[in-house]
């Protein structure tokens, strides 16, 4: 799994303010995630989803690590359905490939 700074950050943020998480479990979480990610550094900027700028960090990451699938719940990604050569697609449907990946 490639996670950009950014994406990070986004998580670390909604896991504060969202779900109030306290700095104690922040550190644990990012010390968890930091043993399984890759992290990258992307090294160009995307604008390609107008209507939540923000997803273009996901799309931005994604091409960074090569990756062939982003798997996401989010409505604005979704509807992209694929960018360049990355498949966006539901977690179930991510699921349903496993056995032919």
């Amino acid at each position: 799994m490639a996670v950009s700074d950014e994406l990070l950050a986004e998580v670390h943020r909604v896991l504060r303010d969202k779900f109030q998480w306290s700095e104690a479990m922040l550190a644990a979480e990012a010390e968890c995630l930091a043993r399984f990610i890759e992290r990258v550094r992307p090294m160009r900027k995307l604008d390609v989803i107008k209507d939540d700028p923000d997803d273009n960090r996901v799309l931005e990451c994604a091409m960074e690590a090569g990756s062939h699938f982003i798997v996401s719940g989010d409505g604005d990604l979704l509807r992209v359905g694929q960018y360049q050569n990355i498949r966006i697609v539901r977690v179930a449907d991510f699921m349903t490939m496993m056995p032919t990946l």
